[in-house]
């Protein structure tokens, strides 16, 4: 009887070891297999076009990628729910905490530098704001179009974002110092549906990523600059007309644009997977040919070898 019992013992423990074994076995490399990746949504046409090249090259490799508030993709990372993330900022000490109790070290990488851009529909035609301006519709103190154009005929200033959460908020909370709003703030939900959404509300300031209509090759992108005006901006108190600055890549490249952010990616993993692959590919000089065609500015400038020989004309 103890030899029956015995020898189950040694099965039972032998099956979990095996099926521990089994469950932290690595199933993805950094060219193969399937992960679960999250970005802030107003990251969301570059992340695409760079998912798009890289599986069409690595066909062995699958990359679920959540589209959501910057909030929610740390939420995320910190859950070990997905491996890795886009966002525009660093980890904060709360969260660098959590990391260093878990024995984690995040891998963290600039990748690009983009703007928030503000927008207006194609019918409103006040399209110059200067930081202060800007501050004052955020708090309130400005409310009404004719008090930045006293000839404009729209009447109550609101603002839409695509979420309450979103990286596109939290850059202007940090500008600006700000912790209370005008309460004529709106979410749309994505930064597709801010657009939509200023062509019913024309007195509406539309706040979204610039890379949603900074790659001007891309038909979508050529629809949505149909239905809407940019909004060029100045950190001066009394302008010229050449003191707007508007979120293009030279000028962005060149800070010249007070709105600019950058692009980082953050990963959990410890080994070489498939989150490390991708971030590597990003990083690598086809991704950053990706960003500059998509109008962001790289973190790594491509570069282009010319070779002069002797007795060329």
């Amino acid at each position: 009887m103890k030899n029956i019992l015995y020898i189950f013992i040694l099965l039972f423990g032998s099956l979990l070891f095996y099926c521990s074994q089994k469950k932290n076995k690595a199933t993805d490399t950094a060219t193969y297999g399937e992960i679960n990746i999250a970005a802030d949504e107003s990251f969301k046409p570059i992340i695409e076009a760079q998912l798009g090249v890289f599986g069409s090259e690595y066909y062995n490799a699958k990359i679920n990628t959540f589209y959501l508030s910057e909030g929610r993709a740390f939420q995320k990372l910190i859950r070990d729910s997905v491996r890795l993330i886009v966002v525009s900022r660093k980890p904060n000490d709360n969260e660098l905490n959590y990391f260093k109790s878990q024995k984690i070290v995040p891998k963290i990488n600039k990748i690009a530098t983009d703007a928030v851009a503000l927008i207006v529909a194609k019918s409103n035609t006040d399209s110059l704001l200067t930081m202060s301006q800007l501050s004052k519709i955020m708090t309130g103190q400005i409310s009404q179009w004719n008090e930045i154009n006293k000839n404009s005929k729209l009447n109550n200033i609101g603002i839409v974002f695509d979420n309450n959460n979103s990286s596109n908020l939290q850059l202007l909370k940090s500008i600006f110092n700000l912790t209370t709003f005008t309460s004529n703030v709106a979410s749309a939900g994505s930064n597709e549906k801010v657009i939509d959404f200023l062509q019913s509300n024309p007195n509406t300031i539309g706040v979204i990523g610039a890379n949603w209509i900074s790659d001007t090759d891309d038909p979508e992108v050529k629809q949505f600059l149909k239905k809407i005006r940019i909004i060029a901006i100045s950190s001066k108190e009394n302008p010229t007309q050449k003191d707007y600055i508007s979120p293009y890549q030279g000028e962005v490249f060149l800070k010249n644009y007070p709105l600019s952010r950058d692009i980082y990616t953050i990963s959990r993993e410890s080994r070489t997977g498939l989150g490390t692959g991708f971030n590597a590919f990003i990083m690598g000089e086809r991704g950053q040919r990706i960003i500059l065609k998509a109008g962001l500015v790289p973190a790594i400038m491509p570069y282009r070898e010319i070779v002069i020989k002797k007795g060329m004309p």
